[in-house]
């Protein structure tokens, strides 16, 4: 019956041409239940140039992902406590008294009865410890000292090990410790080769897609024809199934009628699939929900954390208000001078774009004769500029014209670190900043700084730089790196 095709009548019909440079499935490699056999004849052709691609990979990708990276866990593990067992036995055999015998065997006991689930607790083996041998090491570490750490406690409340020499119990210790890192680090490449150089496989399904649609993501790539197949077919899931299942990620892109189709399909896999649409990539969406039967695309989110601004407002306030004492005296005598020289206004406040695009006024020491002030910034200044006084040229090139914005810092408008503010008539090239790129206004998601990475890295030159360099700033924001930013600005 498979080389015939039943008509709605009952009668036999002539099976459909096909031509022979269609690939045939071969029976040895795919092996149809007898259930499913109808099902093949109904279509042999459109089954075949859909399944022979599916084929090709199960060919090529011997064993699934997680069957190798279990492999692999399993080893890195036994390795380890072997090292620190044989760490004991040796260290006990050479330095331990014979009566000591007993006690070392029951600290190996309690090693082997710990480290195994400590590594499983602590995450010592994962998914990210095969592609980084350095985070591999820090998370061997950490499981000795906690495997250790549960071995003292142990022994201490069931009084084993008495009769241990503590030295020779703190040597077994940093000896082990030492091998688990060393084993890591020379063996970390070893191991992520063994895996193919990918901790996570991913599967690209190419379904009849736009060029280009799946741009340059890493993953085996497959070209599909779903136009005549039906998904509600036994043995179309039983291939994608066999297929899928060797990965961890399924992504497809088809064109938009059948994306429904798949996404529909991929629900029936364990496995994490995505679907390819380009209203994702349009509106910048960082993620989607569906609620009540509504679909919404998650476009943004806060920069940070209540935690991270409440501990980012305590360290500017102590900075700040520690700066404004110890350098009261030099900004007294500055006010003095701008004072003295022309009888003007000791401060400049002048109307700049802070956090959120809300706008604020800086505070900044006068350095420009009072005719000649350019509020709106509509004009940059030069190095010879004649609207600059002659105590505005000093405080201007040691930036002490700057520090009236540690009250700003204070005031709640400013940070000590964060992305330069801009006043609203700042231009480069003669457009201003938002029409030269609107990225410009996601730039002040952060309250703007005294100093940032515009700063640290040295761009003082057209405003384009300093702009894409503060932008970088604005996602990556940690305390550590605010600290750095601030010493290397300081001694820049």
């Amino acid at each position: 019956m498979l080389n015939e095709t039943i008509s709605p009548q009952g009668h036999a019909l002539s099976p459909p041409a096909i031509p022979l440079t269609t690939p045939v499935i071969d029976p040895a490699v795919l092996p149809w239940p007898p259930a499913w056999q109808g099902y093949v004849a109904r279509s042999p052709e459109s089954i075949t140039r859909f399944l022979e691609p599916l084929q090709a990979v199960r060919r090529s990708q011997r064993q699934g992902a997680e069957r190798v990276r279990l492999w692999l866990y399993a080893a890195i593990t036994a390795v380890d406590l072997f090292l620190i067992v044989a760490t004991l036995v040796t260290i006990g055999a050479f330095y331990q008294s014979p009566n000591a015998v007993e006690g070392t065997f029951r600290i190996i006991m309690l090693a082997v009865a710990v480290f195994i689930p400590m590594t499983v607790i602590m995450r010592g083996v994962s998914a990210e410890v095969l592609q980084n041998h350095v985070l591999s090491m820090r998370r061997g570490a950490v499981v000795v000292v906690q495997t250790a750490l549960v071995i003292t406690a142990a022994a201490f409340s069931l009084k084993i090990g008495s009769d241990l020499s503590r030295l020779v119990l703190i040597l077994d210790f940093f000896i082990g410790l030492g091998l688990v890192m060393a084993h890591r680090f020379f063996m970390g490449p070893f191991y992520y080769r063994q895996y193919g150089g990918d901790a996570h496989r991913v599967l690209l399904i190419e379904d009849r897609a736009p060029a280009g649609a799946l741009g340059s993501i890493a993953g085996r790539r497959v070209q599909l024809d779903s136009r005549s197949v039906s998904f509600d077919d036994p043995c179309i899931m039983d291939q994608l199934a066999a297929t899928t299942r060797l990965f961890d990620r399924v992504i497809v892109a088809c064109c938009p009628e059948r994306r429904a189709e798949w996404a529909f399909l991929l629900k029936g896999l364990s496995i994490n699939g995505e679907v390819v649409d380009e209203t994702v990539g349009r509106f910048s969406a960082m993620g989607v929900s569906l609620n009540d039967g509504v679909g919404r695309l998650h476009v943004a989110v806060p920069s940070m954390g209540l935690r991270n601004r409440a501990l980012k407002r305590v360290t500017d306030l102590t900075i700040a208000i520690t700066a404004i004492i110890a350098l009261s005296p030099i900004m007294l005598v500055v006010a003095l001078l701008v004072k003295l020289e022309d009888g003007g206004p000791v401060l400049f406040r002048q109307t700049r774009i802070g956090r959120n695009n809300a706008l604020f006024q800086i505070l900044k020491f006068r350095s420009m004769r009072v005719a000649a002030s350019d509020a709106s910034a509509s004009k940059s200044t030069t190095r010879q500029d004649d609207r600059v006084t002659r105590i505005g040229r000093l405080i201007r090139r040691t930036s002490i014209d700057e520090l009236p914005q540690l009250f700003n810092v204070v005031g709640g408008t400013m940070s000590i670190v964060g992305p330069r503010p801009h006043a609203t008539g700042s231009r480069a090239g003669g457009a201003l900043f938002w029409e030269v790129d609107r990225g410009y206004w996601h730039r002040h998601r952060l309250k703007p700084g005294l100093t940032g990475l515009a700063q640290v890295r040295g761009q003082r030159g057209p405003p384009t730089q300093k702009m894409i360099c503060s932008n970088g700033f604005v996602p990556t924001w940690n305390i550590f790196r605010a600290g750095v930013s601030l010493v290397t600005s300081a001694f820049c």
